[in-house]
């Protein structure tokens, strides 16, 4: 029996596997961490390699941050929705949360936007309506506050 040669490539390092994950996306350091962990590299080679990317600035938590709250707010999440997104991600969850422009976020205008953009712009025509609406907010991440001042209220003529 003949042996077959081996033509697998070589193995990457550890640096340069964290750096192709980084060029789809913004990762955390402790998602780095794992991902790389996963890929069976040893702890003391994703350590260093980590250790390095962060000194040359290439891995920040906090652009990883500014990241997931940005891809949150596009995808219409709440604030609720976008720190567990950060939580589940090792980044600090007690920062303010700011948009791009590091202004403050308006939850209620986002609320309304995300909800005219499922529903249209109408009010609801009666409670169960309005109630659809609200869930389907609250499923985003939007607390109730945010929801009552967000959606219209039902007409008294609608009752």
């Amino acid at each position: 029996m003949k042996a077959e040669p081996e033509s697998r490539k070589p193995r990457r390092s550890a640096y340069a596997a964290a750096v192709a994950l980084l060029a789809m996306r913004e990762h955390s350091r402790m998602e780095l961490e794992q991902k790389l962990g996963q890929r069976d590299y040893p702890a003391d080679e994703i350590r260093s390699a980590l250790e390095a990317m962060i000194e040359a600035g290439v891995v920040s938590d906090e652009r990883a941050s500014r990241a997931r709250i940005a891809s949150g707010l596009r995808r219409g999440h709440g604030p609720a929705r976008i720190r567990q997104s950060l939580q589940q991600a090792g980044l600090p969850v007690d920062s303010a949360m700011t948009g791009d422009d590091d202004e403050a976020i308006n939850w209620i205008q986002q609320a309304r936007a995300v909800a005219e953009r499922k529903f249209g712009a109408t009010a609801p025509g009666d409670y169960q309506e309005w109630a659809r609406r609200a869930r389907f907010l609250q499923s985003r991440g939007y607390d109730t506050q945010t929801i009552h001042k967000a959606l219209p209220g039902v007409s008294s003529s609608a009752l």
